[in-house]
């Protein structure tokens, strides 16, 4: 029934995108996995049952954190996914757990456990021999929402939905033929953290868990459809799980009702047993390897080690967020490398590439690589992304191409090879090579620890091969070899380097690994494949300042030392040494470059002032005045004109909010922007909040039903008619949008480069597809979060057209980051949602005087580039101050241009 759906929304998209979501501490250390951690529960009935955390699980490229359980599970009908969760992700939605198989399989077995009751149940009052052929499909989302990225207490998400249709027949007993009853059960799952309470298990006292509580509801359909008062509603759960930070489940509770049985009303005289007992789980004994977070009590982790000069003990470094610091990328920088043979290799820093709407830090090098057998990820870099994951290369292109080209180069030296041992070019093969590869490759992690291994990447490597004959491809044989090359990473230390460019102290030393596997047959005689060790030194605030790589042969390492032919000697080791350098200060007026000591850091170079921290509590108020009676007239990218007035605050719950008019009203809420029409603010301790969750929640709305809109308009004008699509369909869109009360404008206190929470948005997308040979209630689901963020880049001077000059402005960029999910989960292909960059300019004493945002698109930015259809782009908006008057609370002192 879903076919049509997939034809109408994910049209065209045949191809593949992998994206990667950074993780977020504050849900992960209510779950944490870190490698060779284990968990001990006891149930009600004083049975054990262990979690151990095991070797993560790759699917679709991406790798999940994963689980082991003794003993095994042996019914399924008493699964419980919170307690024997396989695998989850951490994102910046939160916790998801990847449990569709094992969801299907517990509810199809619960469901079949209670006809099984009631057909025993039946035999036993029945005069005639009976039974109940049962027919059962059970459907269950990807992904269980386990916790939000941000815990709020009393706010409800929904967890998970599953679709199950059970069709039984009865037999025997003059039972009708061919009239089968048929129930279709929605099962909703919701959650709500209630708040947090200290929990005593035999494993110890934990402070400060969580207690959410997780709550089915489930809904019924039955056809035939019996008289309402006849059966009662399907049975519900009711599961209250602990979370103690940094150690995760410490306790569980699960109250269970049957589903189908509870639809019997009481008064029916079959003897059905009483619902499934209460299920408690509680925490008797753990260990949590290092790995996830720090400062934790010994009892539970053992802490990170600090970083540490290998020549010189004691001397320590900070594990976080030291990273960037390794890899710097201030436009205009450049960097001479001298190779094993002499040649110069310059990258240059140049202006970043925008990717989904996030702009990387980008490099162009000198000369362009025209063998890309030569290339390394290392050196050779074209996009790099810092985050709070650490600092990752966006390679996935080029480590293709060079897998690919490495591979070919070696099966062509071997068919060369064989030719010639066999006298004449008589053999030859057809090769296809496929390479899939993860996006980015984690060059340094952002806790830096010494021996600490993290994955820096995977590859898989396909290779068809298929004997030529005669100058035709024997397809009838062809030979497959699967390659899985992951790569590892590793700080040995910390050195003094000495290259052309100088002398470079507290370099750390870190070495990348591969280690490659491969599935072919036949192989009994086969070596293993080759692996390559990269050593690379990075110099604080320099970068990297040498190489070393030490490479094997793939492919033609599989050969044994024993076969007959002579294959070519290892590639010879590849070196890089920093020659000449130029760091460019991040206020583009200094720069340093060759000396005998690495450049001072960053801290040190960049001039730009530190956003103080308030003493008085009113700092942050100076950059939003609302004295009653002051104005602001600006003008946007357009030259149209807004006007905002101060005027008489509003009251709200006792407490009264600074308040705003508009010259001209709002008429689009799609163009709304809750930075320049902020309707009430709030000033307390912790800041400026705007209080704009009305206005938010119908922009959001507004917005996505005009992308709805575009495209109807899209498919209607742009879909080739073979598709099918009728040309009279309709799209009935159901919106639903929930933001928070708060906006958070400024904190109080922030430094620069400081990241906080704005706000976050959560909106539900309905589609019913309308039309003439589309069936009837046709569906899909989309569920958008949108988490706003926010930071500090420092001040800056800003002149504008009209208004004048404004010294000690705040610079602060506001960042959204979209996630969705589909129901049904058709996404595979689809790009990330689009997002929003905004760039406030705050004088103090005046407010906003500059504003520049660049949207994307929120759903339709998720179709590729490579699709049919061709949608409108957003253009930029700004807005700059004209006129204003800011009036004093002695009007002497008033303010204006």
């Amino acid at each position: 029934m879903l076919k049509r759906l997939n034809i109408i929304l994910i049209l065209l998209f045949a191809f593949s995108f992998s994206g990667t979501l950074l993780a977020d501490e504050s849900a992960n250390k209510y779950f944490p996995s870190a490698l060779g951690s284990f968990w001990v529960y006891e149930d009600q009935d004083g049975n054990e049952l262990t979690r151990k955390a095991i070797e993560g699980e790759e699917i679709a490229g991406k790798t999940y954190p994963a689980f082991s359980y003794e003993p095994e599970l042996e019914d399924w009908a008493e699964y419980s996914w919170f307690i024997r969760p396989p695998l989850y992700q951490v994102s910046n939605a939160g916790i998801t757990l990847v449990v569709s198989d094992e969801v299907e399989k517990a509810v199809k077995a619960r469901l079949k456990k209670e006809v099984g009751i009631l057909t025993d149940a039946i035999k036993r009052d029945a005069p005639v021999d009976v039974g109940i052929d049962a027919d059962i499909k059970v459907q269950g989302q990807n992904q269980l929402f386990l916790l939000p990225d941000t815990i709020t207490f009393n706010e409800e998400w929904d967890v998970n939905q599953i679709e199950a249709n059970v069709k039984m027949k009865f037999l025997g007993g003059g039972a009708p033929e061919d009239q089968p009853l048929v129930i279709d059960f929605t099962i909703l799952e919701t959650a709500i953290i209630s708040g947090t309470e200290t929990v005593e298990t035999p494993a110890g006292k934990f402070e400060d868990c969580l207690k959410v509580e997780y709550r089915t509801e489930t809904t019924a359909a039955m056809t035939p459809a019996p008289p309402p008062d006849e059966v009662d509603p399907p049975g519900e759960t009711v599961t209250t799980v602990w979370y103690a930070p940094n150690v995760g489940i410490v306790q569980f509770r699960q109250e269970t009702n049957y589903i189908f049985l509870e639809m019997i009303p009481d008064d029916e005289d079959l003897p059905v047993p009483p619902g499934p007992k209460t299920k408690t789980f509680k925490l008797k004994r753990y260990e949590i390897k290092s790995g996830n977070f720090e400062g934790v009590e010994k009892k539970s982790i053992t802490t990170p080690k600090p970083l540490k000069d290998d020549t010189e003990k004691g001397k320590t470094k900070t594990s976080n967020a030291q990273s960037p610091n390794y890899f710097p990328g201030t436009l205009d920088s450049f960097w001479i490398y001298e190779d094993q043979d002499g040649n110069e290799l310059t990258r240059h820093a140049i202006e970043g590439e925008e990717i989904a709407g996030k702009t990387y830090p980008a490099f162009s090098y000198e000369p362009e690589l025209e063998d890309w057998t030569k290339y390394s990820p290392f050196i050779r870099p074209s996009l790099y992304q810092v985050s709070e994951v650490g600092l990752t290369l966006v390679v996935s292109d080029e480590v293709k191409k060079a897998v690919k080209a490495r591979l070919k180069k070696e099966i062509d030296t071997f068919v060369q090879t064989a030719n010639a041992e066999a006298g004449g070019p008589d053999y030859d093969w057809n090769v296809e090579i496929e390479v899939k590869i993860k996006d980015n490759l984690l060059l340094l992690p952002d806790a830096i620890n010494v021996n600490e291994e993290w994955d820096a990447n995977q590859i898989k490597a396909n290779v068809k091969l298929t004997d030529i004959i005669d100058d035709v491809p024997d397809e009838d044989d062809p030979f497959y070899l699967d390659f899985t090359i992951v790569e590892t990473g590793i700080v040995l230390g910390m050195e003094t380097i000495e290259t052309p460019a100088g002398i470079f102290e507290d370099c750390l030393k870190v070495e990348y690994r591969t280690e490659t596997t491969v599935v072919f047959d036949p192989h009994e005689d086969a070596d293993p494949p080759g692996e390559t060790v990269t050593t690379v030194w990075f110099a604080p605030n320099v970068g990297i300042v040498k190489l070393h790589q030490k490479v094997k042969y793939i492919f033609l390492e599989l050969i044994p030392d024993d076969a007959d032919f002579p294959m070519p000697p290892d590639p010879k080791p590849k070196t890089f040494e920093l020659k000449k350098y130029e760091i460019k200060s991040a206020d583009t007026e200094s720069s340093k470059s060759n000396s005998k000591a690495a450049v001072k850091s960053a801290e040190d170079k960049v001039e730009t002032k530190k956003a103080k921290p308030s003493s008085d509590g009113a700092q942050r108020s100076n950059y939003f005045p609302s004295t009653l009676g002051s104005f602001w007239i600006y003008e946007d990218q357009d030259g149209n004109e807004l006007t905002r007035h101060a005027i008489e605050g509003e009251e709200i719950a006792g407490k009264t909010y600074p308040a705003f008019s508009y010259e001209p009203e709002l008429e689009d809420w799609a163009e709304y922007n809750p930075f320049i029409r902020p309707s009430l603010f709030n000033r307390s301790d912790a800041g400026i909040k705007l209080i704009v969750k009305d206005e938010v929640e119908k922009a959001v709305k507004a917005r996505l039903k005009k992308e709805m809109d575009i495209l109807v308009k899209g498919m209607k004008e742009q879909v080739p008619p073979e598709v099918g699509i009728p040309p009279d369909f309709d799209l009935n869109v159901d919106i639903e949008v929930k933001g928070k009360e708060i906006f958070f404008l400024l904190p109080e206190t922030v430094e620069n480069n400081e990241e906080w929470d704005v706000n976050q948005i959560a909106a539900n997308v309905k589609l019913t597809f309308e039309g003439e040979g589309i069936p009837a209630g046709e569906q899909a689901a989309m569920n958008f979060t949108i988490i706003e963020t926010g930071i500090v880049l420092g001040t800056e001077v800003v002149e504008t057209a009209s208004a004048g000059k404004f010294e000690d402005c705040l610079k602060v960029e506001y960042r959204t980051e979209t996630t969705a999910v589909f129901t049904p989960d058709d996404a595979d292909g689809m790009d990330p949602p689009g997002e929003t960059v905004t760039t406030v300019w705050f004088a103090p004493n005046v407010g906003i005087v500059k504003l520049h945002q660049k949207s994307g698109h929120t759903f339709l930015d998720m179709f590729p580039d490579d699709s049919s259809y061709v949608f409108p782009l957003k253009k930029e908006k700004t807005f700059e101050l004209k006129k204003y008057e800011i009036k004093s609370e002695e009007p002497e002192n008033e303010v204006s241009n």
